[in-house]
C-alpha cells in the first residue's frame, strides 16, 4: 500500500481509540521524518503487545514487503483495542458516524488487504503486458535487422554476379580478337602458299615460249621475257634472303 495510507489508518485508529499517542497528523515531507513516524508507530505497538513488529520503514516507503506492512496494520489494531479505555468498550455505546470500533478493525483490514492484493495482481499483470509488448518490439526489430542483412547479402551476390558476367564478356571479346588474328594469319599464309603456285605457272608459260625457236620470236618479246625472268630471279633471291635467320 502507499506509505501515506499507513499513516491515514493510524490516524483513524488514534481518533477512535487514542492509540498510538503523540501521532503526527500531517504527512511529513522529509524522508527521515517519515521513517521516524513509522518507527514511532512500531514502538507504540511493541510497548503494548511486548512484540516488536518485523518490518523495515524503508520497505514501506519503497512499497516492498507488503505482507509485513499489512501485519503491522493488524498489530496496530490489536494494540489499539488493548489500550482502549474500559468505558469505550461498553456494548451499545454510541460513536460518531464513520468511526470503526477496534474489534471491527481486523475484518476491515483483512478486506483492505485483499483489495491491496488484487490491486497488486492487476499492477503485476500490467507490468507483464508491458514486458511482453517490449519483447514483441524487440522481436520485430530483430526481424527487421534480419531482412536488412538478407538484402545486403543479396546485393553483394548481385554485384558478384555482375562482375562475373563482365569478366566473361571480356574473355569472350579477347577470344574473338584472338580468333580474328588467327584467321588473318591463316589468310596470309594461304596467300603466301598460293603465290608460289602462280609464279610456277608463269615460269611454265615462259618455258613453253622458250621451248620454241627463239629466232622466231620478236626481239621485243625476247627482251621482255628475259627482263621478266631476271625480275623473278631477283624476287626469289630477296625472299630467300628474308627467310635466312
Amino acid at each position: 500500500p502507499p506509505p501515506k495510507f499507513i499513516l491515514d489508518v493510524a490516524i483513524t485508529v488514534h481518533d477512535a481509540t487514542g492509540f498510538p499517542p503523540n501521532l503526527v497528523r500531517e504527512w511529513p515531507e522529509a524522508r527521515e521524518e517519515r521513517v521516524a513516524c513509522f518507527m514511532h508507530i512500531a514502538e507504540a505497538i511493541a510497548s503494548v503487545l511486548g512484540v516488536t513488529p518485523d518490518f523495515d520503514p524503508t520497505d514501506i516507503l519503497r512499497g516492498k514487503e507488503v505482507p509485513k506492512t499489512l501485519r503491522l496494520i493488524q498489530m496496530l489494531a490489536v494494540a489499539a483495542a488493548k489500550r482502549m479505555p474500559a468505558n469505550q468498550k461498553a456494548v451499545g455505546r454510541s460513536r460518531p458516524e464513520g468511526i470503526v470500533r477496534p474489534r471491527e478493525l481486523p475484518a476491515m483490514l483483512d478486506a483492505m488487504g485483499k483489495l491491496l492484493q488484487t490491486a497488486k495482481a492487476q499492477a503485476d499483470a500490467k507490468l507483464q503486458a508491458i514486458a511482453a509488448a517490449r519483447q514483441g518490439e524487440q522481436s520485430l526489430e530483430e526481424k527487421i535487422n534480419a531482412v536488412d542483412r538478407q538484402l545486403q547479402e543479396e546485393s553483394l551476390s548481385r554485384v558478384q554476379q555482375e562482375e562475373a558476367v563482365a569478366d566473361a564478356e571480356r574473355q569472350l571479346e579477347e577470344a574473338r580478337a584472338e580468333a580474328k588474328k588467327i584467321d588473318a594469319e591463316a589468310q596470309l599464309q594461304d596467300a603466301a602458299e598460293e603465290q608460289p603456285g602462280a609464279e610456277l605457272l608463269e615460269l611454265e608459260k615462259q618455258v613453253t615460249k622458250l621451248s620454241g625457236s627463239p629466232e622466231d620470236m620478236p626481239p621485243d618479246d625476247v627482251l621482255c621475257l628475259l627482263t621478266q625472268q631476271a625480275e623473278d630471279v631477283r624476287k626469289v633471291m630477296q625472299q630467300d634472303a628474308s627467310e635466312l635467320p
